[in-house]
């Protein structure tokens, strides 16, 4: 048996109008689902604890000034300090450059990913146009001179290039 699904006049989801008691308007061909209506408990599969939608919508929180300010010149401290400590024996050196490192690749961070996402991005359009231009070269092309069918640019009987 064929389900025909139909959609809520009021919040748009699709359902079922057999299996899930609704409300059927004639006058306007219009169906209102049970959650609509209130008169159905929510599916033991839905969370009792949903997520606010508000929250997951709203935009990011931009960076402060001050913490920004203060990643950057702690991190460059941390460093300076590693290379000022190097050669008093201990393993503190390690540590700072660490801490440093930590705190600007931190504050420095969406800028790499940016940066990495657009090289890959450039490669692989070039590899695409790699692949595209191999593709081009091996397809089979029929020469208008002598009618030889060959690949590449050139027909390889009459040496006249093949037209495009």
């Amino acid at each position: 048996m064929a389900v025909s699904l139909v959609k809520c006049s009021r919040c748009g989801k699709v359902f079922d109008p057999v299996a899930e008691h609704c409300l059927h308007d004639r006058s306007t061909n219009a169906y209102t689902c049970a959650d609509c209506l209130g008169q159905a408990m929510p599916p033991p599969s839905r969370s009792v604890f949903t997520a606010p939608a508000a929250s997951a919508a709203s935009p990011k929180k931009p960076r402060s000034r001050t913490g920004s300010a203060l990643r950057i010149i702690f991190g460059i401290l941390f460093i300076l300090a590693a290379f000022n400590s190097i050669n008093d024996g201990d393993n503190v050196w390690f540590t700072c450059l660490v801490i440093g490192a930590a705190l600007l690749i931190w504050q420095f961070w969406p800028q790499i990913r940016q940066l990495l996402r657009k090289k890959q991005t450039e490669v692989r359009v070039q590899r695409e146009a790699e692949a595209r231009a191999v593709r081009e070269a091996n397809r089979q092309k029929i020469c208008s001179h002598c009618g030889a069918v060959g690949a590449g640019t050139v027909c390889e009987y009459c040496g006249m290039p093949f037209d495009e």
